[in-house]
């Protein structure tokens, strides 16, 4: 006699770790925040926790001590133990602690960043309980040469600048094909922010 077969539930199985990005912006889920060039571009975000703050769900707080270097959280943890950061798809968490040294990404070189609160630790994997930090560079340009950079000024004889080149070459050596890219971007940062004897 055959054992009678129970009805399996239908499960769903999110079998992709790219950004939601991708998708167009009518398909994002509400639980994502999403920042594209164009809004990068508007604010010119000094640093990446700068970009973050006007985000819905993100809550700055100064964990440092120092009034400068803030970090964040997410529906109430900190990056270091529920917040997952990708830099273009590798998660960049430090092995010990988790924390993340975010004012190590030069905003110019930024060209997307998402925000997904929420759990997402089926997708991710341990630690994105509170929710995962999508970044992505910028992309090398499809002309053969194409050069960028730009220039600041501030208070207290501040200058910042950054140039850089980028591009891509058709391979028409060996009989794979396809193009080679190339992406440099150098930069300066010659302000500390502070007046002479200031306190």
């Amino acid at each position: 006699k055959k054992p009678s077969q129970q009805p399996v539930a239908e499960v769903l199985v999110i079998a992709s770790r790219l950004p939601s990005a991708q998708k167009k912006i009518n398909d994002i889920p509400s639980n994502v925040s999403y920042l594209d060039k164009e809004d990068l571009a508007r604010t010119q975000p000094r640093t990446f926790q700068e970009a973050l703050e006007p985000l819905e769900g993100v809550v700055m707080y100064d964990q440092v001590g120092n009034g400068v270097d803030q970090t964040f959280s997410l529906r109430g943890f900190s990056e270091g133990n529920a917040v997952i950061a990708l830099l273009d798809g590798v998660r960049v968490n430090e092995v010990d602690g988790g924390a993340v040294t975010y004012p190590l990404i030069p905003m110019n070189d930024v060209e997307m960043v998402q925000v997904e609160r929420g759990s997402a630790s089926p997708i991710y994997g341990s630690g994105a309980f509170a929710g995962v930090i999508n970044i992505e560079t910028r992309k090398p340009s499809k002309k053969l040469i194409h050069f960028f950079g730009g220039m600041e000024l501030s208070s207290f004889k501040g200058i910042r600048f950054n140039q850089g080149v980028d591009g891509s070459i058709a391979d028409k050596v060996t009989p794979l094909g396809g193009r080679l890219t190339y992406y440099f971007n150098a930069g300066r940062n010659l302000n500390d922010g502070f007046r002479n004897n200031g306190e």
